[in-house]
């Protein structure tokens, strides 16, 4: 495991406080601040954050999580807290600005949980956040609006988020038989930095280069002579490249998960420690040999691969939904698209700190801590 993941893993995966915090009674007092009219125009205002930064496409979604209140340790036996005002205050809003903006609806609920969700609202012996007697009526018209919406669609049943897609098998792969033991290693080329500055945009030069590589990557002659000859394997040129550019490299953020019962900082990032891996997970199908080349914090070596062919691939069942073509993606697109998804979580996180110091109550802030 590399230095940087290593100190990632000893300073937060095994240092739990979260059974520590109290968890938010919001059977009996309010968890915001914000009036229905202030979440109207937070809403609209994060949806303009996201989409002047290059995120059109998903600023209603976006700005959806900023609002929305969710409990990492639930206790069962108090209402389920999708159920309290701001949370439906939250999800009516996303609704009508998300057939406002037309989008891919498969972010937003069925009608079904919708109105699921409203039932036990409006049976509820609490309501987390009272509205006063203009804001109720508001939100009851727009609720109604809301389901207007969702039955004119049709956007009634999806697929279950938990169900699971067995993904590509391994039939026509072949498994070499060769033990590599121990690896040679060799020095990165000394314009390795130069070379990567003209292929990325700034925003991914800076996710690549902001920690230190590795002293050492995989040796080429190695590769080429010890692993890829003896299985009848080409060192492509772009195999080379991507060592010399990418091998020995790490990046990482902050992942956002707003959880209010749950410091999300402590444990849960984004990000890999690039190294191709010859010792173990190795297959080879119609002449293309992958190899495990992207490492994750806990647990390792789960990421994409990187084939003999030059291209990054995938084949996990989480890239699949990720990736729904499945087609490879050269280096660059994989890495710019790594540093797009970093640009966003931070413009999420920043905005998300901003709403809940300005509007949740102390106990349950999360982002801010």
């Amino acid at each position: 495991m590399s230095k940087l993941w290593n100190s990632v893993c000893c300073k937060t995966s095994y240092y739990r406080k979260e059974n520590k915090l109290p968890t938010p009674d919001y059977t009996t007092k309010k968890l915001s601040n914000w009036t229905y009219a202030d979440m109207k125009r937070e809403f609209k205002i994060s949806m303009d954050l996201f989409s002047e930064n290059g995120f059109s496409e998903e600023c209603v979604f976006l700005a959806y999580r900023c609002v929305c209140l969710k409990l990492c340790f639930p206790d069962i036996e108090k209402p389920d807290i999708s159920s309290i005002t701001e949370n439906v205050m939250a999800n009516t809003i996303h609704i009508i600005e998300a057939f406002k903006a037309d989008p891919n609806l498969k972010e937003i609920p069925t009608k079904r949980e919708y109105e699921r969700q409203i039932s036990e609202y409006r049976t509820a012996a609490t309501h987390g956040l009272v509205l006063s007697e203009e804001e109720s009526a508001e939100l009851s018209e727009d609720i109604k609006t809301a389901l207007e919406l969702l039955q004119s669609s049709g956007h009634i049943d999806k697929k279950e988020d938990d169900d699971y897609d067995e993904g590509i098998t391994l039939d026509g792969y072949k498994f070499p038989d060769i033990s590599v033991e121990s690896t040679l290693r060799s020095p990165p080329p000394a314009d390795s930095d130069e070379r990567l500055r003209e292929k990325l945009s700034e925003r991914a030069y800076e996710m690549l280069t902001e920690y230190e590589r590795e002293d050492e990557i995989i040796d080429l002659d190695f590769l080429e002579n010890e692993f890829l000859k003896p299985n009848s394997l080409e060192l492509t040129n772009k195999l080379r490249e991507f060592v010399e550019l990418y091998d020995g490299r790490e990046y990482i953020w902050h992942a956002p998960r707003f959880f209010i019962d749950y410091p999300y900082s402590l444990n849960w990032y984004k990000g890999y420690s690039i190294g191709m891996q010859l010792d173990w997970g190795k297959n080879i199908k119609d002449g293309v040999c992958y190899f495990a080349v992207m490492q994750e914090n806990i647990p390792p070596y789960l990421g994409p691969e990187i084939g003999s062919d030059g291209n990054i691939h995938f084949y996990g069942n989480d890239y699949w939904k990720n990736y729904p073509d499945i087609s490879p993606l050269s280096p660059e697109e994989f890495f710019e698209r790594e540093a797009r998804e970093r640009y966003k979580d931070q413009l999420l996180l920043d905005r998300r700190r901003e709403l809940e110091n300005k509007y949740l109550i102390p106990e349950i802030r999360t982002a801010s801590m």
